[in-house]
């Protein structure tokens, strides 16, 4: 019982392990486009309203009511 619970404290950690593996990736590759402050803050813009679209889709698909 002790290495299972052993075993799932570890989940957390990985999971934060891998989305700040997906963070850093996104960010280190922002590095690469031009220098103008402009087309970084478009990008991002985008890249937000894009999650919150299909974040906001499946809340209203699976009929989860927002707080």
């Amino acid at each position: 019982m002790q290495d299972l619970l052993r075993n799932l404290s570890c989940y957390p950690r990985y999971f934060i392990g891998f989305l700040l593996n997906i963070f850093l990736s996104f960010f280190s590759w922002t590095k690469l486009l031009p220098q103008n402050y402009l087309t970084k803050i478009l990008i991002f813009g985008i890249t937000l309203s894009a999650f919150s679209l299909l974040y906001l889709t499946l809340l209203g698909m699976l009929g989860v009511p927002l707080k």
